[in-house]
């Protein structure tokens, strides 16, 4: 969940450009790799258009629940209105495990495991996500292999968005059509590049053509500044 500005262009497109189809792809994503399964059915799910949001066409809040096979249940909650969460609980009849951030990225991601009695914390360093991304897509080009998040991985994403809606329109449960992923994600993808730092802004000065002296002239380092903040809004 974050506060999103209205002005904002995930805003200006309703439901497709909502919290729906933007921020759900995450839990649904990492739900589906923990279980190594797909979801079922789409249980239930409820959306909110709170009137002081604003965001006058489009619903600023889902929540959802999947049912999994073996009658495994997983909910979540996404939203352009509420303040930052970013978290991921995992319960199960030994334990738990709860990350905290879980879906952002630049910040370190913090693990607390719970099995019994017995608790413990983790860690993770920052990793560069983007930078990771692309070195295994240039490899996968060079080595002429298929990346595994292909266009199936995006169909099974998207088939359970598109439950949620169904819905949402009939306020009953949705069986979802069957649905085989061939390939998952394996161990031997992880990439561990350091995060990027960005430039320190510096100005150089040119000759103006016209008049003889010289004009600012944003520097390699500023233009990564540029580039960086339009990425993040």
């Amino acid at each position: 969940m974050q506060k999103l500005d209205p002005a904002n262009h995930r805003a200006k497109n309703g439901v497709v450009g909502g919290p729906l189809f933007d921020m759900a792809p995450y839990p649904i994503n990492a739900t589906r790799y923990l279980f190594g399964a797909e979801p079922i059915e789409v249980v239930a799910a409820a959306a909110s258009r709170h009137a002081d949001s604003g965001f006058p066409d489009l619903d600023d809040t889902y929540a959802v629940t999947l049912r999994f096979p073996g009658d495994r249940l997983a909910q979540f909650t996404v939203s352009y209105y509420a303040n930052n969460v970013d978290s991921l609980t995992i319960s199960g009849t030994k334990g738990s495990i709860h990350m905290d951030p879980a879906y952002g990225f630049g910040d370190a991601m913090e693990q607390r495991v719970t099995i019994g009695e017995k608790k413990s914390h983790e860690s993770f360093k920052p990793t560069d996500q983007f930078g990771g991304e692309m070195r295994y897509f240039s490899d996968c080009i060079l080595e002429d292999r298929d990346p595994e998040p292909d266009a199936e991985e995006g169909l099974a994403d998207l088939r359970v968005i598109e439950g949620v809606l169904e819905a949402l329109k009939t306020g009953k449960a949705v069986t979802l059509p069957p649905f085989h992923r061939s390939r998952r994600i394996s161990a031997d993808q992880e990439q561990t590049l350091s995060p990027i730092k960005v430039p320190e802004a510096r100005q150089r000065r040119q000759p103006d053509r016209l008049s003889g002296g010289s004009l600012p002239v944003p520097s390699p380092g500023e233009g990564a500044l540029l580039h960086h903040s339009r990425s993040s809004s």
